[in-house]
């Protein structure tokens, strides 16, 4: 679902991999926490199932919240920011944002949900002055090598540009918007 959610499959068929759209979600499956509800999530949210990716958001930061479960509350709260953020709620989308990203900061965790809710939610950076903290984490984040040359790094790079073009800064964002290319498009 999330491969064809991105390679631009129609919303109905991505809902029909992810069936049955009503179930519990949770990150926790077979006794560990596991990615794969953020796969569907993500799958949805980039289909544009706005009332289900509300409804997952939901779910997950209520299961963050049961089970003391990190991961699902991060999840939660960041697909809430990015739904809000890609319907133009942008103070709701501020809200989210600055949530997730302390959890993920005061955690210390793993760069890959930074990565993908901050481009999610690029509109929301761009255009709210209280999340300038976020917009400079950004700009200055040096990822691992490795980890820069994945998809994240690439979600990184056209963040970044977009805060560039968005301050003038013309060359930088058509160099990161280059650099992401690469990426992208091998």
């Amino acid at each position: 679902a999330a491969l064809g959610s991105i390679r631009d499959m129609p919303r109905a068929e991505v809902e029909a991999l992810i069936e049955p759209t009503a179930q519990e979600w949770s990150t926790r499956q077979d006794g560990r926490e596991t990615s794969t509800a953020t796969q569907g999530a993500c799958a949805l949210l980039v289909a544009e199932a706005f009332e289900l990716t509300e409804s997952v958001a939901q779910q997950l930061t209520e299961d963050g919240r049961r089970r003391g479960s990190l991961l699902s509350m991060i999840a939660g709260v960041g697909f809430a920011a990015a739904r809000n953020s890609r319907l133009g709620h942008l103070e709701s989308a501020e809200a989210d944002l600055g949530a997730m990203v302390e959890l993920v900061e005061q955690n210390d965790l793993n760069l890959m949900a930074l990565t993908t809710f901050v481009h999610f939610c690029v509109d929301t950076i761009v255009e709210r002055r209280d999340l300038g903290g976020i917009a400079t984490t950004v700009e200055e984040m040096v990822l691992p090598p490795v980890f820069a040359e994945t998809q994240s790094g690439g979600m990184v790079l056209e963040t970044r540009a977009a805060l560039r073009a968005a301050r003038g800064d013309r060359a930088g964002a058509a160099a990161d918007l280059r650099a992401a290319a690469e990426i992208f498009v091998p």
